[in-house]
């Protein structure tokens, strides 16, 4: 290829060097290349060369390379001697030779370097786009067995429910094993790398107009911040004499174009790996979908980066050169970068046709009963005015579908010219959905006799499961939801809600899901569950997930005691969720309930005034008129004293030997204190109480 950069640039006689079939057809210009060969070329690499030449004469000049054996009487060592040399400085644009030649040896050294630097930088661009499949390949092993290790150390403690009248020796026994090095090198990471925000007490609140994420976070996104710099700023060899471009800021320009195009390009890929729903990654890692959002918007952040810098480089490059002078092969890729692209269609396309499998299986049931045929999910929307927020209760169609805790669902209202609009929501209760009676074929009650009709026939169908879980009939599940209207659809559903008398509408709603992972809170001794707001929407599917496993005598259930924080600042609508979901753990020896009225009240309710782990305070004296259980649950008013309370729950656990877990879902001050507070419980008493995090927002 060093000959032939040389000789595509002179022009002979009958040949057009703006043709790129004229140099494999000209005679003068193949001799002189086959003559070049042998006298400049190792033996072994003629035959290589003359293949890869004819191959870029069918690829892009449509035509055959002449045969060397055609020009055999004009090769041999006699007639190559016999031809002129000359040198990069003899040949003008305008001259058009007659005869074969030769180039000198200086010039074809110059043309060697030129070629072989080119190969050199696309092939370190193609490898540097690979390295990128190396950083994130090598992130998502780390989860997998992050993941499996997490699993194998739970798997190995989970008993059965502690024998009451042995005060738990079993679980003591187990919490009170010495740590073998791995695990004590598990809980340091958790405690100084992966639990602790990059900025003490500032990980959710937005801090300059941005939230920090956690120190392990930080170091992989630094990490790739990083890498990306350094990939695009090293390994470019430009030299004067460049038979491509013979200035250096040409060259460089060029270069530092192509790398950061080829290396956008690899990264777009890992923008839909870590931003789609439907992720085996996910659940390979068990990672929650907010840390994989994190590294979509940098991944996306660096790739655009790298492409406006791709654009600016090309720009550059072409004030600085006249184009009609490039060697005609660089700019042509015929789908040489295409295998970036197609994974990412692949991606997109394989989630998508998920998304509409799972919206039929929950939404959509075919039965051969008389006439139904198809059937669809309903809805009720109830506005709480005290409480400004929507209970929205969607009884699906499908009986196979299993809630759980940890689910979140994408919710899809019909109607309107929105219908790609859809909002995820955590599930906060299920229960089993009211099966309507056979109606009459033309009844008009036919519809409504199957719909939910009000706060008592929804309290009784959610607690009539409480022990047995979602119960399969010719009806699936009723889903609950808890919506705070803000703007766009969550307001529009407000609105729809208010112009009905009751505060109540029917819409047309579908589910998509169930998405999210279930953290295992049954293999801890002791849980504390703290949330502010609607963040109790993640924290009742626990209580009845809790409810469940105790109900069944042989389940793997090492909880001993649960204990809920939940902080708002509306009473009333505090009562009504404490006499209705609350409710199934209103009278259990296992579970205390402290609620926090928040609102108009400044008084921070510390330990020292708490019945457990926060309860006593102001107490109200209307607590058991409310449906709320005067011995196991307390309404207080101020805010809770979190750090107080988690310092408590980590000396209490560490002196009877009991693993413990917390799990907030909350405003962002709220899981920021938590946090904080258990990194600082883990480091004063050597706890090895775990942490986790629901998203309160999306």
């Amino acid at each position: 290829m060093a000959l032939y950069g040389v000789y595509a640039n002179i022009r002979f006689a009958g040949s057009d060097p703006e043709k790129y079939w004229s140099l494999c057809q000209n005679p003068l210009t193949i001799v002189s290349i086959y003559a070049g060969a042998h006298v400049y070329c190792n033996p072994d690499d003629i035959q290589p060369g003359k293949g890869l030449l004819a191959k870029y004469c069918h690829d892009y000049g449509e035509s055959e390379l002449l045969p060397e054996s055609d020009f055999a009487a004009n090769l041999t060592r006699e007639s190559i001697n016999r031809l002129p040399v000359i040198k990069q400085d003899e040949v003008t644009p305008t001259d058009n030779f007659t005869t074969p030649l030769l180039i000198d040896r200086a010039w074809f050294d110059l043309s060697y370097r030129t070629v072989k630097t080119w190969d050199f930088e696309m092939k370190t661009h193609t490898d540097y786009g690979w390295a990128m499949y190396g950083f994130w390949g090598t992130v998502l092993l780390v989860g997998m067995f992050q993941n499996l290790f997490h699993h194998l150390t739970n798997g190995r403690s989970v008993t059965t429910q502690p024998d009451v009248e042995d005060g738990g020796s079993q679980e003591r026994t187990n919490i009170n094993k010495t740590k073998n090095p791995i695990e004590s090198a598990y809980d340091w990471t958790r405690t100084h790398f992966t639990m602790p925000g990059m900025i003490p007490d500032r990980h959710k609140q937005l801090t300059w107009g941005c939230t920090f994420p956690t120190r392990a976070d930080a170091f992989v996104i630094g990490s790739f911040w990083l890498v990306s710099l350094l990939l695009c700023c090293v390994n470019y060899d430009a030299f004067q004499g460049n038979l491509y471009w013979a200035d250096t800021a040409s060259q460089v320009w060029r270069y530092v174009a192509d790398r950061t195009g080829i290396i956008a390009y690899a990264n777009l890929p890992f923008i839909w790996v870590f931003g789609v729903r439907n992720n085996i990654f996910l659940w390979a890692t068990g990672w929650q979908f907010s840390r994989f959002n994190l590294y979509h918007r940098h991944i996306a952040r660096v790739a655009t980066l790298q492409a406006i810098i791709h654009s600016i480089g090309y720009t550059v490059f072409y004030f600085l050169t006249d184009p009609t002078g490039l060697f005609y092969h660089t700019s042509i890729f015929d789908g040489e970068y295409d295998a970036y692209l197609w994974p990412l269609v692949a991606i997109w396309g394989f989630d998508r046709l998920l998304r509409i499998i799972r919206l039929i299986y929950c939404n959509v049931h075919v039965t051969m009963k008389k006439c139904k045929g198809v059937s669809f999910s309903e809805a009720i929307a109830t506005y709480d005015t005290s409480g400004n927020m929507i209970r929205v209760e969607v009884s699906l169609e499908n009986s196979h579908l299993v809630p759980a805790p940890g689910q979140h669902y994408y919710l899809y209202q019909l109607g309107n010219w929105r219908l790609y609009e859809n909002h995820p929501f955590t599930l906060a209760y299920w229960g089993d959905a009211p099966t309507p009676a056979t109606p009459v074929c033309g009844s008009r009650n036919e519809e409504g006799s199957s719909s939910p009709t009000g706060s008592a026939s929804h309290s009784n169908s959610l607690r009539g499961s409480d022990t047995q879980g979602v119960v399969g009939d010719s009806r699936g599940a009723k889903l609950v939801f808890f919506v705070r209207p803000c703007d766009g659809w969550t307001r529009r559903l407000r609105d729809e809600c208010v112009r009905s008398p009751d505060n109540t509408t029917t819409p047309k709603i579908l589910v998509e899901g169930p998405y999210g992972t279930q953290e295992k809170l049954w293999v801890y001794g002791r849980v504390l569950l703290i949330a502010g707001g609607s963040g109790i929407a993640a924290i009742l599917p626990y209580l009845l997930d809790h409810v469940q496993r105790r109900a069944v005598p042989d389940a793997k259930c090492r909880t001993q005691r649960i204990s809920v924080v939940w902080a708002d600042r509306s009473e009333t609508y505090m009562r009504t969720v404490a006499a209705e979901e609350l409710a199934i753990v209103a009278s259990r020896s296992d579970t205390d309930v402290n609620l926090y009225v928040t609102r108009g009240k400044a008084k921070v309710v510390g330990s020292s005034d708490e019945k457990e782990v926060g309860g006593a305070g102001q107490k109200s004296s209307s607590a058991s008129e409310s449906g709320v259980d005067e011995e196991q649950s307390a309404v207080m008013y101020g805010r809770p004293d979190l750090q107080s309370i988690i310092a408590k729950v980590a000396q209490e656990t560490n002196e009877e030997r009991l693993s413990a877990a917390v799990l907030v879902c909350g405003p962002p001050v709220m899981a920021d204190k938590v946090r904080a507070s258990i990194v600082e419980a883990r480091r004063e008493y050597n706890s090895s109480i775990d942490y986790f995090e629901e998203s309160f927002g999306w």
